[in-house]
């Protein structure tokens, strides 16, 4: 089952009407001198909007038959700190009764991310060793499949898989090498892209040191949480710079393997590539292309173009997948890229 959402599906589109409307109610109800004085009945009627309505909307209209039904319990919980944000704060605490209701969602999804947990912790060993077996270049394809010959595929471990990969390529991978017996093509050493990242992780620094004092001042919870995300924001980077270096295109076991960066993967076998070559201006359907092209200073070109017989699924960051018909890729070496995968081809 594909699990991609798309903000273009009319379910979707009708669930983000409806929510947005009844946020919009209740804040104007308690920020508006509408509905003044407010009454018990006006609250209890918020509280169901927050507790209720909206997560039974959401689930309905985008989690069933789409994604886990665990991740109801994140709706409940965001929409709890929607109504805390909302509802003032003399009228939020009179009603306790909404705390025990949170703390019991979150009790509920606890417990199930505990379960989950411990199915793995059983399998670890079994796992390494599958790990240790497993032949493959790239270190994300590696763990994806020691742990889903083990487990059963699903959102939760997609999303853990790719938290380990950014931790490995952030924090691990330094000193490691690239793949030196396989038939590689590197895609990053005539662009700027490493440069630039390392741009961005100098004024995340910066912009950390600056921003903790300045907030720890007005709200200490808030600078830490800030503090959080650009640490975060730095390993992904880190890990981006490394997993570009380290995950080259590779030619294996008649399939082109593809990894850029930490965020999209595709494996396309050869036997199903129609054409390549430069990159045709008129596409049918741009929706369908696997960019390859990394960012830069200015947006570079792809100079391969890699036409499919029918649409391979591509990998992207925690589990998403897109279809894809298309390759675009700027790989360093071109015309050598060109001879070597019509002689795989062939």
């Amino acid at each position: 089952m594909n699990m991609t959402l798309r903000i273009s599906n009319p379910k979707v589109l009708w669930c983000i009407l409806l929510v947005s409307l009844i946020l919009l109610a209740n804040y104007t109800l308690y920020h508006t001198d509408i509905a003044k004085p407010i009454s018990t009945g006006v609250v209890i009627g918020s509280f169901l909007d927050f507790l209720l309505f909206i997560p039974f909307t959401t689930y309905f209209l985008v989690i069933r038959k789409r994604i886990s039904t665990k991740y109801l319990f994140v709706v409940v919980a965001a929409c709890y700190g929607t109504a805390w944000l909302i509802i003032p704060n003399d009228i939020f605490s009179a009603f306790s009764i909404s705390k025990y209701i949170l703390f019991s969602v979150e009790a509920i999804f606890i417990t199930i991310e505990l379960y989950f947990v411990s199915k793995i912790v059983i399998k670890i060993p079994l796992i390494i060793r599958n790990f240790k077996q497993y032949n493959h270049p790239f270190f994300t394809t590696r763990m994806e499949g020691a742990i889903f010959s083990t487990i059963k595929k699903s959102r939760s471990i997609k999303i853990m898989i790719s938290e380990l990969s950014i931790l490995y390529y952030s924090l691990l991978s330094w000193g490691k090498k690239k793949p030196q017996k396989l038939k590689f093509f590197t895609y990053h050493i005539k662009t700027s892209n490493i440069a630039l990242n390392i741009m961005v992780i100098h004024a995340m620094v910066l912009e950390s040191l600056g921003f903790h004092f300045f907030l720890h001042v007005w709200s200490p919870l808030l600078s830490y949480i800030i503090i959080f995300i650009n640490v975060y924001g730095i390993l992904f980077i880190l890990a981006e710079i490394q997993a570009i270096r380290l995950n080259p295109i590779v030619f294996l076991g008649g399939n082109l393997h593809i990894q850029i960066g930490i965020t999209k993967r595709i494996i396309i076998p050869l036997d199903k590539v129609e054409s390549f070559g430069t990159v045709k201006q008129n596409l049918p359907n741009k929706k369908m292309i696997f960019d390859g092209t990394l960012n830069d200073f200015m947006k570079e070109q792809p100079n391969v173009e890699i036409i499919l017989k029918e649409p391979i699924k591509s990998q992207l960051l925690y589990g998403f997948t897109k279809m894809v018909t298309t390759v675009h890729l700027k790989v360093d070496e071109p015309e050598e890229f060109y001879m070597l995968l019509k002689s795989e081809q062939f």
